[in-house]
């Protein structure tokens, strides 16, 4: 040990500095499902770049009601995950800072985004009928359901709701909720115009709804094409056919739903909100793995841009390929798909790019000539004015 005087002539080197207290922030986020674990990681990414949380959760379900001794918690913050409209207000009786992450009022879903997203997958099958399916119809896939029957409207189409299921357990959503149901998905199932395709807000009632087609006998994609919402891998790949899902981004929310809150607990100056999500990205799988246009040359001119994505082809090349001109196959694209082929090529370019993006570590020089651009300066152009983002905004976006 130094003796007073050998610790003066020290000096700064010895002087010690006062350990801040960390935060103890409360995770009331569901474990028991994809999107919340996504959201916790995120989380926890926050709080390992900034070292100054103690995290306090214990394993939840998705529809868990708000603990008992959440009154008697001592702690600086809570980020939360409740679908029940209840179980929100007893968090804000709470005279604590707190981030919910479904109230939509500090982080929300980019409806448009989200919309535009699935219904542009379902046009690039070339699908002309489009439907909304959700058992419970809450308030929360109700907001989903509105977002997605406008983006149907403003392409030109009309979407088929649903209509609310008649559950025998009056509350929303039980642990049985498909029991008694079966008949009447079948009924409205069986009326519907075919093929089309069918956007479910939560993976279970894609599953669900992949599940009574098979015992009905409804061919699935070939009639009914299915598009769930949460991508839970394991569940996606556990039903025939595996279910093609759209990715909520959960890590990116989780991210967001810290920041928010650390800026609450310092007294911080928050951003202007809510803060907009987009999604991250389709996960396609063979619930959609089909091509549903009339017209056999349409078909398989769809066929050859998504199996030559990668071959910088042109227009020139898919009418060689398919015997006929150019012009006659912009003419039968924008009868069956109203759309030209040059915007099918385009849009099979950025979907690409957002997969070398997301899921390799390549450089953008790399990825611009693996999808066939002659500059980065006009990769990166083309990309910002198809997707409102720079390839080095997006690839921070879905990596956070």
């Amino acid at each position: 040990m130094l003796s007073f005087s050998e610790e003066k002539k020290a000096g700064p080197a010895m002087k010690k500095f006062q350990q801040p207290k960390r935060k103890r922030v409360l995770l009331l986020v569901e474990t028991s499902r994809n999107a919340g674990r996504q959201i916790i990681e995120g989380i926890t990414r926050y709080s390992i770049e900034t070292n100054r949380w103690n995290i306090f959760f214990s394993d939840r379900g998705s529809r868990e009601q708000i603990p008992p001794w959440i009154k008697r918690w001592h702690g600086d913050g809570i980020i939360a995950r409740t679908y029940d409209k209840k179980n929100q207000k007893i968090l804000e009786s709470l005279d604590i800072p707190i981030v919910e992450i479904v109230s939509w009022k500090y982080a929300t879903l980019d409806g448009d985004a989200f919309g535009s997203m699935i219904a542009d997958h379902f046009l690039e099958l070339g699908l002309q009928h489009f439907a909304f399916f959700s058992m419970g119809q809450s308030w929360w896939s109700k907001g989903l359901c509105q977002f997605y029957d406008s983006v149907i409207k403003q392409k030109g189409y009309d979407c088929l709701i649903f209509p609310k299921a008649k559950l025998k357990n009056s509350l929303a959503l039980p642990v049985m909720w498909w029991e008694g149901c079966d008949q009447q998905v079948v009924e409205w199932l069986e009326s519907l115009p075919k093929p089309i395709g069918i956007f479910c807000p939560l993976d279970t009632h894609a599953i669900y709804l992949i599940n009574v087609c098979n015992d009905a006998g409804i061919a699935v994609p070939e009639d009914v094409a299915i598009m769930g919402m949460e991508n839970d891998a394991q569940l996606c790949e556990a039903v025939f056919p595996t279910l093609s899902s759209i990715d909520l981004n959960g890590r990116l929310g989780g991210y967001h739903a810290a920041m928010l809150l650390d800026k609450m607990m310092n007294g911080e100056p928050l951003p202007p909100l809510p803060i907009f999500q987009k999604p991250s990205h389709i996960a396609k799988r063979q619930s959609t793995n089909m091509v549903a246009v009339a017209n056999p040359i349409v078909a398989k001119s769809l066929n050859f841009i998504h199996t030559h994505v990668t071959d910088n082809i042109r227009v020139s090349d898919i009418a060689q390929q398919m015997d006929i001109s150019r012009r006659t196959l912009t003419e039968m694209f924008r009868k069956h798909l109203r759309r030209t082929p040059e915007k099918v090529i385009l849009k099979s370019k950025m979907e690409w790019s957002k997969k070398l993006l997301r899921e390799t570590k390549y450089s953008l020089a790399e990825i611009t000539e693996l999808v066939g651009y002659q500059s980065v300066a006009y990769f990166c152009r083309a990309f910002l004015r198809e997707t409102g983002q720079t390839p080095t905004e997006f690839r921070k976006d879905v990596s956070d």
